[in-house]
């Protein structure tokens, strides 16, 4: 099992490539002086999406403990597309998988305080391809980090994760993950699994008009006020099961390692939470979002079938999808549950095709459309 130094906030399983938009992101702060704090924000995008690019200018929200202060905003420092690198067994190929890191940096001051400052920046929406988040396409996103009474008591600076989300992982084959457990000022650092936070919608967009400010808008204009709420997992998945694995997750917090194998294709989303320690004492908490990218087995000759050239609809009167297409010949349909079982190999023979659900327990699948070395793929809920 290769060791791969994690520097980032959110992991993707990789299928289709046509999503929109966010795939990760991460904040961290820094105490330069008393009250004084450098803020760095990370957001990744999949550029293969038809999503925005990353904002010129950002509003970030300044909030002491649940009462909003005021609001800081930040150009865009840098943006770099994100090199994809393999790992053991997993050999990506960079031409199916565009990323690109945008990084906002700025300077926050505030009066210490007996309260938690939250710094809080909100922006829909994520990625619509992932399958573990209840309707994704539409949920927007928000990047925090949290500085404790304890903290600016002692002008902490915080190590955060920084995974660098250069890689994919490939089903059944075993990651390992390498997790800094102290930072520079020899803090320790303690992780567990937990769920990213929500924070925006479309109101506002192109096809959902309205203010886009609101806090249920596509740019969130502050106040929105902590605490934020964390995302819907889609059916079949809970805090236990946040994506398919062979044995689960593991955070291993003596070693510093989260190892896992992946089993399924596609992409998914989760988040890593630490607690960082100064002579066993809590000094602060923190969430990483990250984002794992799984490829499909055939990924080095596999290209991208656009999903406007099909469709699958679920009818709940009747029990069955319905599979159409453009253009039917050597194409096969592919149905796998949300675990990553297959349920269903069949080639088609018309432009529409009913397949019945009966005995498919409520819950989000996953059906692919594969015409030759070309593959995509949809999520459809059955009820």
């Amino acid at each position: 099992m290769k060791k791969l130094l994690l520097l980032l906030t959110v992991l993707i399983f990789t299928l289709p490539l046509d999503a929109a938009h966010i795939l990760s992101s991460n904040m961290r702060y820094n105490c330069i002086d008393e009250g004084t704090y450098e803020i760095e924000l990370e957001m990744y995008r999949d550029c293969f999406a038809g999503g925005a690019e990353f904002d010129e200018i950002i509003e970030v929200g300044i909030y002491e403990g649940e009462e909003y202060k005021f609001s800081v905003s930040s150009s865009l420092t840098s943006f770099v597309p994100v090199v994809y690198n393999g790992y053991e067994d997993c050999d990506p190929d960079a031409d199916l998988l565009c990323v690109e890191k945008g990084i906002y940096t700025f300077t926050v001051e505030v009066p210490i305080s007996t309260e938690e400052y939250t710094i809080a920046y909100m922006r829909c929406c994520w990625a619509d391809d992932i399958l573990n988040i209840l309707e994704a396409g539409a949920t927007g996103i928000t990047a925090l980090t949290t500085i404790s009474a304890e903290a600016q008591q002692i002008c902490n600076k915080q190590l955060g994760i920084n995974f660098p989300l250069a890689f994919t992982s490939c089903p059944d084959v075993p990651l390992e993950l390498e997790l800094p457990l102290v930072d520079s000022e020899g803090d320790t650092y303690e992780y567990e699994i937990c769920l990213p936070y929500e924070g925006g919608g479309p109101m506002g967009s192109a096809d959902n008009p309205g203010d886009p400010t609101t806090c249920e808008s596509v740019t969130p204009a502050h106040p929105c006020y902590p605490p934020y709420n964390t995302i819907t997992l889609a059916d079949g998945f809970d805090e236990d099961n946040i994506f398919p694995t062979l044995d689960g997750i593991t955070v291993d917090n003596v070693n510093g390692t989260l190892s896992f194998t992946p089993t399924t294709q596609g992409r998914y989303v989760y988040s890593i939470c630490f607690t960082e320690y100064r002579d066993g004492e809590v000094i602060g908490l923190g969430q990483s979002i990250l984002q794992l990218s799984n490829k499909v087995s055939e990924i080095n000759n596999t290209t991208v079938l656009m999903d406007e050239s099909w469709s699958v609809q679920y009818f709940s009167s009747s029990n069955e999808m319905m599979v159409e297409v453009e253009d039917y010949s050597g194409a096969m349909v592919i149905i796998y549950n949300i675990e990553g079982k297959l349920l269903k190999l069949a080639s088609l023979h018309n432009t529409k095709t009913i397949i019945s659900t009966s005995g498919y327990a409520n819950g989000t699948y996953v059906v692919q459309i594969k015409q030759g070395e070309a593959l995509s793929s949809k999520k459809v809920a059955v009820y």
